[in-house]
C-alpha cells in the first residue's frame, strides 16, 4: 500500500506537466492553436506585410526571382536592366562615323550648302538667253559679266506663277525707286525650264522690263545653283555673293510692304559696301 502510493506521487506531477505544455499555443497572441499540418490565417505581428521598396513594385516573394536592379548603379559601371538605354551622344550619326559640324534647329543633318550659296563665293558663269523684247540684248546669249561694276539681284521665277509674276513687278518698281535716290541696282530673272513657264514667258515680260533669262536643259542653271522658285541670289559690284536669300528660311514678299522696305534697305547696305 505504501508501495503504490509512492508511485502515484512521482507520476502525477509528470503527466501534469506534459499535458500542460501540449495546450501551449504556438502563436500566443492568436489565442488559438492552429491544426496541425495547416498554416496560420494572420499575418504575425512581428512579420510586416511586403511594403513598396522604392520602386512601385513589391519585393519578389520567390527566392529564384532576382532583386530589381537598381538603375542609378548604371553610374558606376554595374549592369544596367535590359529596358534601359544608355545614354549615346546626340551629335554623332547613327552609323558611329563622325557628327556633322552642321545641325539643324530641329536635331536633324543639315545639308552642304551649295557652293554658290555661300557668301563671298564667285558669280556663277552661266551662259543664257534672254527673252525679254524690251531688253537692250533680247536674243543674246549671255552672263551675269554684262552688270559688272553693279550691284546685281537675281530672281528664280516660273512664267506660269502669279506669286512669281507679283514679284517681278515689285522688282521693277523697286529698281526706279532705287535708281531715283542715288542707288544703281540692276534686277534679272531667270525663268524655270518646265514646259509651262517656257511656253508662257510672256506673262513675266509683260510686268517688268528688265532682262529676264530662260534656264535650259542643258545649262541647268536653277540647279548648279541650288535654287528653288522665288530665291534671290545678290551679287555685289565686284561679282561676288553678299547674301543668298532662300524664300523658305527667310521669305520676302515684296507686295508686302515691311518686306519690300527691308528688302530695299539691305540693297542700299550692300551698295554702299557695308554688307
Amino acid at each position: 500500500m505504501l508501495l503504490r502510493t509512492l508511485v502515484a506521487i512521482l507520476v502525477f506531477p509528470l503527466s501534469s506537466a506534459c499535458a500542460t505544455e501540449q495546450r501551449t499555443p504556438l502563436f500566443p497572441d492568436s489565442g488559438t492553436t492552429p491544426t496541425e499540418g495547416t498554416a496560420p490565417t494572420g499575418t504575425p505581428d512581428d512579420e510586416p506585410s511586403d511594403p513598396d521598396n522604392g520602386t512601385g513594385a513589391a519585393s519578389p516573394t520567390d527566392a529564384s526571382t532576382p532583386p530589381p536592379i537598381d538603375v542609378v548603379s548604371v553610374i558606376d559601371g554595374s549592369a544596367a536592366p535590359t529596358d534601359v538605354v544608355a545614354p549615346t551622344d546626340a551629335m554623332a550619326p547613327g552609323d558611329g562615323s563622325t557628327a556633322p559640324d552642321t545641325i539643324a534647329q530641329d536635331g536633324s543633318t543639315a545639308p552642304t550648302p551649295n557652293p554658290a550659296q555661300v557668301a563671298g563665293s564667285a558669280r556663277p558663269t552661266w551662259q543664257l538667253v534672254d527673252f525679254q523684247p524690251v531688253s537692250p540684248r533680247t536674243g543674246q546669249t549671255y552672263g551675269l559679266e554684262a552688270f559688272d561694276g553693279t550691284v546685281t539681284v537675281v530672281a528664280l521665277h516660273s512664267s506660269w506663277c502669279g506669286y512669281c509674276r507679283s514679284q517681278a513687278e515689285k522688282m521693277e518698281q523697286l529698281y526706279y525707286e532705287l535708281d531715283a535716290a542715288g542707288t544703281r541696282v540692276q534686277m534679272v530673272s531667270i525663268n524655270s525650264l518646265d514646259e509651262s513657264a517656257v511656253a508662257n514667258q510672256a506673262n513675266l515680260t509683260g510686268v517688268c522690263t528688265f532682262p529676264i533669262f530662260q534656264d535650259t536643259a542643258e545649262a541647268q542653271v536653277w540647279a548648279s545653283i541650288g535654287g528653288t522658285k522665288d530665291d534671290f541670289y545678290i551679287y555685289r559690284a565686284d561679282g561676288t555673293l553678299a547674301l543668298y536669300i532662300n524664300h523658305r528660311s527667310t521669305p520676302y514678299n515684296l507686295s508686302v510692304e515691311a518686306d519690300y522696305n527691308r528688302f530695299r534697305d539691305l540693297l542700299i547696305e550692300i551698295a554702299a559696301g557695308r554688307q
